[in-house]
């Protein structure tokens, strides 16, 4: 019992002295701890429930954190913990996916960042996956686009403020603080 349950990496190369059902850490409950403590900074107050359903589409970022996300992390760690915080509190995680289906509705060619400091938002952060191989159902462009905006913001200057790692002690996630001014200040 303690190789399978106890142990973060299980002694032996087969499920020979072990389950092979156990449970891996993909370090989310770390990444959960640094996100209340250093991101958020206050608690948090759950949404009367019939909000919950009306921002669903839409959450207000100003004066808020907004909290960019790979989807190239673990699909059902990511929504066990990013989409809780954003159905059950208002959180503005927002993924990839949701910036270029906005940043494809306007006219002219207009800037990530430039998009994203029209938001008023109070913090601006960026999870990544530390996993550039995998690209899951977003495919191959979009794991693409992903590895090269990470290599703009390491050209850019931008260092991860924590690494979070796995049961196996390698690289999960990494997360970034955008320092953006907005566009109406």
């Amino acid at each position: 019992m303690l190789n399978t349950n106890i142990f973060p990496r299980p002694f032996s190369g087969n499920n020979f002295i072990y389950s092979k059902f156990r449970f891996y850490s993909h370090g989310f409950e770390e990444f959960d701890n640094f996100f209340k403590n250093e991101i958020l900074k206050e608690p948090l107050k759950k949404l009367p429930r019939e909000k919950i359903f009306s921002n669903l589409e839409f959450f207000c970022t100003k004066d808020k954190e907004l909290i960019l996300f790979d989807e190239r992390i673990n699909w059902f760690s990511r929504v066990w913990y990013f989409q809780r915080y954003q159905m059950y509190y208002g959180v503005s995680f927002i993924s990839f996916s949701d910036i270029a289906d906005t940043v494809s509705r306007y006219e002219e060619d207009v800037p990530l960042l430039d998009i994203l400091s029209r938001t008023n938002a109070r913090e601006y952060w960026v999870v990544m996956s530390a996993d550039k191989e995998r690209s899951g159902v977003q495919g191959q462009e979009y794991g693409m686009f992903m590895n090269s905006f990470e290599e703009f913001l390491s050209e850019s200057g931008i260092e991860p403020v924590k690494t979070v790692y796995d049961y196996k002690q390698d690289e999960s996630m990494r997360i970034y603080k955008l320092n953006l001014v907005s566009k109406d200040n």
